[in-house]
């Protein structure tokens, strides 16, 4: 699919010599997958020079541990679409990784195809290109949304260790949820929605939020063949599940990649086979 992209560029853009894609494929799909999920994009003006427009960043935050490999991967991407590399800053006291680039050019793309711009959590909703996407690319945007802000556990079953699969999608946008329905039921993936509640003691407040579950060994299959993961903290899980037909739960990355070299074994993470270990 084209993408028009009269954008203008700063001198620092030149000077860089950023590229702009002129199509969406899977790679840019991916990305704005990724931005969507754990990203923002702010355009702010500076009050002292009349409100002119002074700054434009492209943010993506993450967990120190969890989310460094797939930063790194992100990297890449960015790299391979725009021609220029994200700046990764580690916030050890936060336990926190944010990948960075200040950049006009690109920040104006992102506007040109209705990408939500500043505070996008309560009302955001998925640029319309995806929609009108192939469907590697409507897969490839999920796999960028659920790498960022889904989860992967597997749950006890029948008196089975955590076997049984479920993936979940949570955010406050109904809009955003509503979207992810459609894509998901384009690629003919099984889900069901829900609406939450829960309590946040640090606002003293309920808030509500929209989620989507998809469930059992054979929807994990279809999304494993047809979107797949590139962070590295769900591939770890999936991979000690096809392994050892389980995966405990509470475990740290590097706990799993024990696991996976033989150092731990998985099943040490249970007390009598009564439960999680918790170690």
């Amino acid at each position: 699919m084209k993408i028009s992209n009269e954008i203008e560029f700063s001198q620092r853009d030149v000077l860089r010599n950023i590229t702009l894609p002129n199509k969406l494929d899977s790679k840019l799909a991916e990305l704005i997958g990724v931005l969507m999920g754990d990203g923002h994009i702010g355009i702010y003006a500076d009050k002292t020079r009349n409100n002119k427009v002074c700054r434009y960043q492209i943010h993506i935050s993450g967990h120190m541990l969890d989310d460094y490999l797939h930063h790194h991967y992100v990297n890449a991407l960015f790299k391979d679409v725009f021609n220029v590399q994200l700046k990764i800053n580690v916030q050890v006291k936060k336990n926190a990784l944010y990948s960075t680039i200040g950049s006009k050019a690109i920040a104006l793309f992102f506007k040109s195809m209705e990408f939500p711009m500043r505070n996008k959590s309560n009302s955001c909703a998925i640029p319309p290109l995806i929609f009108c996407a192939s469907q590697n690319a409507k897969a490839a945007f999920l796999r960028g949304v659920f790498d960022t802000d889904g989860t992967l556990t597997f749950k006890e079953r029948k008196k089975t260790n955590h076997s049984y699969p479920v993936i979940k999608l949570i955010f406050k946008s109904e809009v955003l949820v509503e979207g992810l329905r459609i894509l998901l039921t384009d690629l003919n993936i099984y889900f069901t929605s829900n609406i939450e509640t829960s309590f946040d003691k640090r606002f003293d407040k309920w808030f509500t939020k929209y989620a989507i579950y998809i469930r059992g060994h054979k929807n994990l299959s279809k999304w494993i063949n047809q979107i797949g993961f590139s962070n590295h903290k769900h591939i770890t899980k999936h991979k000690i599940w096809k392994k050892f037909g389980f995966c405990p739960p509470y475990t740290t990355i590097k706990q799993r990649e024990y696991i996976l070299i033989g150092i731990l074994n998985p099943s040490s993470f249970y007390k009598n086979n009564g439960g999680p270990a918790g170690i």
